[in-house]
């Protein structure tokens, strides 16, 4: 019998069109079956319009492909903010409180967001005071750009993102919420 990653074994749940959990199940039978369930982006910003992108490491959703900052799913008895934080320390190391955490808009299940309730938040990063660790099973690599030069790649090059970071950085741009 082959092991199981933690995240195949854990529980998340799966919702209705108006996003009420209707039971849980593991990340396989969420994927195979296209059920509807919940996600987490965060973009992380430095002041100067600046932005992180990372790089999504062989095994993962969207292996090899830009994607935000952080993403992850929303685990069983969690809350849309209670998974931001925790997958900003998991993939990035950095410890964020609940109030330095932006709330910008939540997203419906789409093709784009492979059928997630996608809640995006931004967190303005401290670069003097917050350092990186970067979590390698998770993350290839991560860059920071300019808002604009991210525009001008995506607008190259839109290959090489994932469908859920192109929503989301779309409705980040055009809105101007950096």
């Amino acid at each position: 019998m082959v092991p199981q990653s933690a995240s195949e074994l854990a529980s998340y749940p799966v919702v209705d069109s108006s996003d009420n959990v209707l039971f849980y199940a593991n990340r396989k039978q969420i994927h195979e079956d296209y059920l509807k369930h919940r996600s987490i982006h965060v973009s992380i910003e430095v002041a100067g319009g600046l932005i992180f992108l990372q790089e999504k490491a062989n095994g993962t959703e969207n292996a090899g492909l830009w994607s935000t900052s952080v993403s992850g799913h929303v685990e069983a008895k969690e809350s849309y903010e209670d998974a931001a934080i925790r997958e900003i320390y998991e993939e990035l190391g950095i410890k964020v409180a609940s109030n330095e955490l932006r709330l910008v808009r939540k997203f419906d299940p789409c093709r784009e967001t492979g059928n997630e309730f996608v809640t995006l938040y931004t967190y303005l990063m401290d670069r003097k005071t917050s350092r990186l660790t970067v979590n390698t099973k998770e993350i290839k690599r991560v860059v920071l750009m300019p808002y604009k030069e991210v525009a001008l790649w995506i607008g190259r090059n839109r290959f090489v993102f994932s469908p859920a970071f192109l929503k989301v950085f779309a409705y980040l741009y055009i809105n101007q919420i950096m």
